[in-house]
């Protein structure tokens, strides 16, 4: 501890918080929902205590970077290293091939202190569930190291020759909000991974560490401080949810929280922070750092194996868990190297150095050897490597961009016949997974058609679903249809069920995944399908007097399919992975009871893809060999391609 930062146990006791706030939401307690902003708690906290230290170091003239930063690897590193040594070994275990790729190359990217950047670039629409990412809590870690890269350079060289570096400061933080305010509005994602929109966040510790504003003596003051904060984070952790815009203005309730309660008692104990001293908020509060690291990947491999939501008694086994875990983390790792006096310097660098060049030679071997699909044998692999079983034309095909599409630069499949295309698939993911499907009723029909899919847009006119682009690619396409006179067919393929019910089925479930258009007043469940069968109409309507195929009722699995089957072949010889047809009527049944009746009044032909995948006890996902979905939604090409007589049927009669 540095002799200018005096221990505070109320510090301790709002780590506690923190991050009891961020393990009982990831664990799924109720009431529980808005857990996530523990961690901007963390950040407030890591500000406030790293820049007292550097700040008094400067102040005195003693500041050292390299001594700075030997800190951080005592701090940091040890558990860290810990955990991803011991993760990494479970996942060699259990790992299916595609996902201990995927881990292999965020374990690489923890090692750099850029897992954040790293989960921002993957969380595209086709990437993994976020809950079976073993090292996805890193990305915290990562961008308060990267906080660390600059702010201790900007106190050293800007704090001792400018008498306004406070001032400094402020504004710094104020822009990192705004921003952040501006961007999260624009690509959340982006907004929630990246530094540039956190900074604000730690920021706000470092500036009641550096008296801006300076601390007040008055205790009524104080106490009414110390308990606003309290009252804005528990707020926060209650009445949060998924749905809450964040980080932008919704991170200032608990970060303006936790930054009072550091505030209020600067000058004193407050009663907040006699509660937050009590011995039991003190030991979580010691644990606090291994008690995150751990966790979560045990959560994931809970997730990952049990293949099924976590009961109660799970999730009470799990806390046991990871609280153990945490403990002995802190006792036989932590503590004993914040406290070794016998490593110095030099052995420690190299010591941190030689534990991320193995991290990331293992790590880098992995994902390059696609995640070592020979540590299983042959049955269980071919399972797991249905996940790459993919449309082939996905990547130079799906998702081209409006100005693309304006140009004619959009690809082909079906017959390789002379003439222009006598057809053209309108769709988004759904219609991309079935692409190989159509392309073999193409060619049973003789008839060459044009692919203008765009993932994560229903092919919908006048549809807000929250992304400008997806109207703008629908609109170029429908005129790239209506100046190809050739086209004598639209082939309509969607995932309805979640536009109609407003909620994504399966491993990667999902809800209140709302629509509106111009007619609707609010955002609902009551008011998708009504949405869904205005821009139904509004669509069909654009595309007459030509011919419409509606590919409808496309079963979608409870699990992700290859990953299941693969487990499951793992401890039984002939893995039947399938949905109950009862469970897939009653999750269709609102789709049918809006495209039966307006297939008739709009003159338009339904395609049952569940005739085909579904037997009278259940809709199948694999069967004996056969994999018939990438994911737990998404046909792959085994699966679309049982479609292609029921297509090629249609467009033999277009």
């Amino acid at each position: 501890m540095s002799k200018d930062l005096h221990y505070r146990p109320d510090i301790d006791g709002l780590r506690a918080i923190a991050v009891l706030s961020v393990v009982l939401f990831h664990i799924g307690v109720p009431h529980m929902e808005g857990g996530y902003v523990g961690v901007d708690i963390f950040f407030v906290i890591s500000g406030f205590l790293i820049t007292k230290i550097i700040a008094g170091e400067v102040s005195r003239g003693d500041f050292s970077i390299i001594r700075f930063y030997e800190r951080r690897i005592r701090r940091i590193f040890p558990a860290l290293f810990a955990m991803l040594i011991v993760t990494g070994l479970i996942a060699a275990a259990v790992l299916m091939p595609m996902d201990f790729k995927e881990f292999s190359a965020s374990a690489v990217a923890t090692t750099l202190f850029s897992s954040n950047i790293f989960f921002w670039l993957k969380s595209d629409y086709f990437d993994q569930a976020a809950e079976l990412k073993p090292l996805l809590h890193t990305w915290s870690l990562a961008v308060e190291e990267q906080y660390y890269t600059v702010f201790p350079l900007f106190m050293a060289l800007v704090m001792p020759r400018w008498r306004h570096w406070r001032w400094a400061l402020l504004a710094v933080t104020v822009a990192s909000l705004v921003l952040s305010i501006v961007l999260v509005r624009k690509d959340p994602s982006m907004t929630f991974y990246l530094p540039f929109t956190r900074f604000w966040e730690l920021l706000i510790g470092s500036l009641i560490a550096v008296g801006l504003p300076p601390p007040i003596q008055n205790r009524t003051a104080r106490q009414l401080m110390s308990l606003t904060g309290l009252g804005m984070i528990l707020y926060g952790v209650v009445t949060y949810t998924a749905q809450t815009r964040f980080p932008g203005e919704s991170a200032l309730l608990p970060c303006l929280g936790a930054g009072l309660i550091l505030y209020a008692d600067i000058t004193g104990p407050t009663l907040v922070g006699r509660m937050l001293s009590l011995k039991p908020m003190i030991w979580v509060g010691l644990i606090s750092y291994s008690l995150y690291l751990w966790h979560w990947p045990v959560l994931v491999f809970a997730r990952y194996v049990l293949m099924r939501p976590l009961e109660t008694v799970d999730k009470l086994a799990i806390f046991a868990v990871v609280m153990l875990l945490a403990y002995l983390s802190w006792r036989f790792v932590e503590r004993p190297f914040r406290r070794a006096r016998n490593i110095d310097t030099r052995s420690m660098f190299l010591g941190a150095a030689t534990m991320m060049a193995l991290v990331l030679a293992v790590g880098g071997a992995g994902y390059l050897l696609k995640g070592l699909p020979g540590r299983f044998p042959a049955p269980v692999r071919h399972y797991a490597l249905a996940s790459e079983d993919i449309n082939p034309q996905r990547a130079a095909c799906d998702r081209r961009s409006a100005s693309d599409i304006a140009a004619g630069r959009v690809c082909t499949l079906g017959a390789a016949v002379g003439g222009g295309p006598t057809f053209a698939v309108l769709g988004d993911s759904f219609g991309d997974a079935l692409i190989p499907g159509i392309d073999g009723a193409g060619r049973q029909a003789g008839r060459k058609g044009l692919i203008l899919t765009y993932s994560g847009c229903y092919a919908l006119v006048g549809v807000d679903q929250g992304n400008p682009e997806c109207q703008r690619q629908l609109e170029a396409s429908l005129a790239l249809i209506r100046r190809t006179p050739s086209i004598r067919t639209v082939v309509l393929v969607g995932r309805w069920t979640t536009a109609v019910n407003g909620s994504r089925f399966g491993a990667m479930s999902e809800n209140a995944m709302f629509i509106r258009d111009e007619a609707s007043t609010t955002r609902s469940y009551a008011e998708n399908p009504r949405v869904f069968e205005r821009s139904m109409a509004r669509t069909i309507g654009r595309i007459k007097p030509l011919k419409v195929l509606v590919v409808a009722y496309v079963p979608e699995q409870a699990v992700d399919v290859p990953r299941a089957a693969a487990l499951s072949r793992y401890f039984n010889p002939q893995p039947d992975i399938s949905v109950p047809r009862a469970t897939y009527l009653a999750r269709q049944a609102p789709v049918q009871a809006i495209l039966e009746p307006q297939s008739r009044a709009l003159d338009f032909q339904l395609l049952d893809a569940g005739k085909v995948l579904c037997d009278d006890r259940a809709c199948i996902g694999a069967r004996g060999g056969d994999v018939l979905y990438f994911d737990d939604n998404h046909l792959s090409a085994t699966g679309a391609r049982r479609l292609s007589g029921v297509i090629g049927a249609a467009l033999r009669d277009s």
